[in-house]
């Protein structure tokens, strides 16, 4: 039997203690076992988002053809050869812009998949193997502590023979003998691996000494110093790599790496994947950047198998200065969490030191839902309208819908930024009712006033789609206000389709059977926007404002729009250019044949008041 070891916790328990000890026992190797799941649940969801954006790309290399193929689209022989043509030529275009081939991408993709298999199945099989150690190890213990309390205790609470050897104390299963130190109970049941319970200390117990160690660090006088927090990325895969069954072996060698280096530093463990750092003494912020540069070079390390590079090691690091941005340790690591969550933003084996502005970012987030809230209570958000206009005759075709918050604290602060907090906070169906519904007030009184066929646009975001209850709340609202469903537009981007792109379609498709003129936005963006194109239940498309920057001086640029408005008529679709910003652009597009035309070159965004000069 191998052996395994009791933590010292275990000594000098009183009986009544017994089952206190056993359930932190059982806690401790619940948690770990948590933890296995949950990476398992990670490597999934990345492995079946692959493997549905392999389906996609491999879907927009034959959809061309089997809808051509068609009887019905096209019977018409002479024009599915143009069309075809067209969409082949579009295709080829698109690969020699992104440079890029699909077949490669697929390539990739399947790599990574057949890694992530590697490590799912490597996953697995631990959390199996530890289930059963767990199991087997808790009740040898349990067992050996109802059946021997009595000698247990009464050896925990003896007084220690100075003059005595400090001889090693051993239990066995097998035969009750005992040896070893009065202070210490080892266990040996020798088939259960000693990586098991290697102790009872837990990631809290972790934090709390790491937190307690910047509190007497702070109590001294003249204090100063920063704290440090890394984040390991992608450990559980370098773990895999590794090729042993202890899984701190990363870890530890990081740890230790960080523990050689020639500053003063304390260093602890705090969570499965992040290490904090109290480098004391020294808070400048030249010095303090030389030692996260120094710490990210040292944890940046290729982990291979038989001589080949499997994973990369690279961490991210957000650093808090005391006492500058902080004088108690809850703040202090409050503060360096933040940076940590901003260096990830600009990409792995980055640092980024905690600041006044990403201070002022979390106050706002802080105060955000209050303030949002109370605005939509008192009306405070508003909607300007930017026109659409016909390129054939200039009249004006339709209008986007565009949020505007008259709010002093949140001026500076671009609009998406506060659709995508308003995701964040969990807002966004409340802000986007709000939003659809003065657009639907606003299409009735265009209707009122024209006489003619306007379409009102509002943008919805994949997050709103997703809603059990979207459907319910457009079709509540459009009954609510007696809007006409002709009148109103739903503009949607490509990313709204990415992970449930069937349903979502299905509620695009009931939306279109009311009405509703369905509008992919920012056209072009992604690199499998023309598969979607075919399938989606679309009306309009919008090229996105950044095909258009290079229209007038790059002759590809100009082939590849003409190309992309070629293929949308094919499609029996029309097309809107965003962003026109002068003569020449208009003149272009128009030549080209596209259908309408948005920009500033036109006119901005207007007030309500203000778009009744238009009709």
């Amino acid at each position: 039997m191998n052996s395994i070891r009791i933590p010292t916790k275990a000594i000098g328990l009183k009986k009544s203690e017994v089952n206190a000890y056993i359930a932190e026992l059982v806690k401790s190797h619940k948690s770990k076992l948590n933890e296995l799941l949950q990476e398992k649940k990670i490597l999934e969801r990345t492995k079946y988002k692959l493997l549905l954006e392999i389906d996609d790309m491999k879907e927009g290399e034959t959809v061309y053809e089997d809808v051509y193929e068609t009887p019905e689209f096209n019977p018409d022989e002479e024009a599915v050869a143009a069309a075809d043509a067209n969409v082949h030529k579009t295709i080829t275009l698109i690969n020699e812009l992104a440079d890029q081939k699909i077949e490669s991408m697929i390539n990739r993709a399947n790599a990574q998949i057949a890694d992530y298999d590697a490590v799912l199945e490597s996953l697995q099989n631990e959390i199996d193997t530890n289930k059963e150690k767990i199991e087997q190890l808790l009740m040898e213990v349990i067992n050996y502590l109802k059946t021997n309390i009595d000698e247990v205790f009464s050896e925990s609470t003896k007084k220690p023979d100075k003059k005595a050897p400090n001889r090693e104390k051993v239990v066995s299963f097998a035969d009750k003998k005992i040896s070893g130190p009065k202070t210490n109970l080892t266990v040996v049941p020798k088939d259960i691996e000693t990586n098991i319970i290697t102790s009872l200390k837990s990631y809290s117990d972790m934090k709390t000494d790491f937190n307690d160690h910047i509190s007497a660090v702070l109590s001294k006088e003249g204090a100063k110093g920063a704290v440090l927090l890394v984040e390991i990325n992608n450990l559980f895969i370098a773990n895999y790599f590794t090729q042993t069954s202890q899984e701190d072996v990363v870890m530890s060698g990081v740890i230790k790496k960080i523990n050689e280096l020639p500053y003063n530093l304390y260093t602890e463990r705090l969570s499965y994947d992040q290490i904090g750092i109290i480098y004391d003494g020294v808070s400048d912020i030249v010095a303090v950047s030389e030692l996260a540069t120094v710490v990210l070079e040292q944890i940046q390390t290729d982990i291979g198998q038989d001589g080949r590079r499997k994973a990369e090691l690279s961490a991210n690091i957000g650093i808090a200065l005391y006492p500058h941005n902080a004088q108690d340790s809850k703040t202090i690591m409050n503060c360096a969490g933040i940076a940590l969550y901003k260096s990830k933003e600009k990409g792995k084996g980055c640092y980024e030191f905690i600041n006044e502005e990403l201070i002022y970012e979390i106050k706002l987030s802080n105060d955000f839902r209050h303030d949002i809230i109370k605005a939509m209570e008192k009306d405070e958000l508003e909607l300007f309208y930017q026109p659409l206009f016909s390129a054939s005759d200039n009249t004006l075709s339709g209008f986007e819908a565009l949020l505007r918050w008259r709010n002093e604290k949140y001026d500076r602060i671009p609009i998406v930024q506060i659709i995508k907090t308003a995701e964040k906070e969990g807002l966004i169906s409340d802000v986007g009712a709000y939003i659809f519904k003065k657009a639907c007030l606003f299409a009735n009184r265009i209707k009122e006033k024209s006489g003619r066929r306007i379409i009102v646009s509002v943008n919805f975001s994949n997050s709103q789609i997703e809603k059990k209850d979207f459907l319910d709340t457009i079709k509540e609202i459009i009954n609510e206000t007696g809007a006409d469903p002709h009148y109103i537009g739903f503009e949607v981007t490509e990313s709204c389709f990415t992970d449930c792109f069937s349903e979502n379609c299905l509620k695009m498709q009931q939306l279109k059977d009311m009405g509703i003129t369905i509008m992919i936005d920012d056209f072009g963006t992604g690199y499998s926007t023309l598969s979607y194109l075919l399938r989606l239940p679309v009306s309009v498309v919008k090229i996105d404002k950044t095909f258009l920057d290079d229209i007038i001086t790059s002759e590809r640029n100009a082939n590849f729009i003409r190309s992309i408005i070629s293929i949308t008529h094919d499609l029996g679709l029309k097309i809107v250019a965003e962003g026109v910003e002068n003569e020449k652009q208009r003149a272009m597009l128009k030549e080209m044949s596209c259908d309408y035309f948005q920009g500033y070159y036109l006119s901005r965004p207007v007030s309500e008041r203000e778009t009744f000069a238009y009709l």
